[in-house]
């Protein structure tokens, strides 16, 4: 008898002890994210944060200062998808894109706007800015993916945060998640999906090495290079600018020049001979204009 009340008395310790380890556990689903039924709203300042914060975080400068090379990989339930590299290179910022379906590669290096077309890779320049230092242009490209959508927070966890956007499209009944790393608050993660069932995942990385292709431009500006010499003349519908400018750029790369609604640009300056690319390798020079007959110049 008194070994039955033994007994009964180790099993009611192991259940007590049991259910206190139990306590506040909560059940978490396969991804690790609890479930939002226990998920309540907060707002950011009751979890810490600020707008403010989360955008000091994750502006390009600062991410790339501390890390030199940032990867974005985006994936939809439809079946597209494209990476992007942005990292450091010999002083100046780049910016790598490739097209997951096709392979086609484009971006920004040396302020040069790059894509791939019919198997070449093509630079474009604006004749405005020929000789304009370098601007990267996709400085705040992970904060417009937060801000200004009033982010409310939906858990604190070990190693992040996860918010939600209120202001997705209402009729589709998206919802938009974040997640930020609980340390450094640089956006890891952005998730969608809506009613019908079509998602898109968006997963950001630091410090990561190049990719194939994002080496593929770097060793192009750092294998021969060849000049392309720019002349001619520029309006913006009032005033002329006279063109003077020497590009530098990858043997393999051909030049394509924007900046206006319609650009001519020949082989000589008496716009005779149609532009046709000479070959990789060979400097040249291009005439460039966009000042026709109707033009205020009254010039062509």
């Amino acid at each position: 008898m008194k070994k039955i009340k033994a007994i009964v008395a180790l099993l009611l310790c192991a259940l007590l002890i049991f259910s206190f380890a139990s306590c506040g556990k909560k059940e978490l689903s396969t991804d690790g994210n609890i479930p939002d039924a226990q998920e309540t709203e907060q707002t950011l300042e009751q979890v810490g944060l600020s707008l403010d914060k989360l955008v000091g975080a994750n502006e390009i400068e600062a991410l790339l200062g501390k890390y030199g090379c940032l990867t974005v990989k985006h994936e939809t339930s439809g079946g597209e998808s494209h990476t992007k590299q942005i990292f450091n290179y010999n002083g100046g910022v780049v910016l790598v894109s490739r097209n997951g379906a096709s392979g086609d590669i484009s971006g920004w290096i040396k302020g040069f706007d790059f894509y791939t077309e019919n198997g070449r890779i093509k630079a474009a320049k604006s004749i405005v800015k020929l000789n304009a230092q370098p601007e990267f242009p996709e400085n705040d490209m992970l904060v417009k993916s937060f801000e200004g959508k009033k982010l409310v927070a939906l858990g604190s966890y070990d190693e992040y945060y996860k918010l939600s956007s209120l202001s997705e499209d209402k009729s589709e009944n998206g919802k938009r998640l974040f997640f930020f790393d609980k340390t450094t608050l640089a956006l890891e993660k952005i998730t969608y999906e809506n009613t019908v069932g079509y998602t898109e995942t968006t997963v950001i990385t630091c410090g990561d090495d190049l990719d194939a292709y994002s080496k593929k431009v770097t060793d192009a500006f750092d294998g021969e290079m060849k000049k392309v010499k720019i002349l001619g003349q520029y309006s913006d519908g009032t005033d002329i600018t006279d063109i003077n400018a020497v590009l530098e750029l990858p043997a393999s790369w051909e030049y394509v020049p924007t900046g206006a609604e319609k650009i001519e640009y020949c082989m000589d300056e008496n716009f005779s001979v149609q532009y046709q690319y000479p070959g990789d390798g060979k400097d040249y020079t291009l005439y460039i204009t966009n000042i026709f007959d109707d033009d205020i110049s009254g010039k062509k």
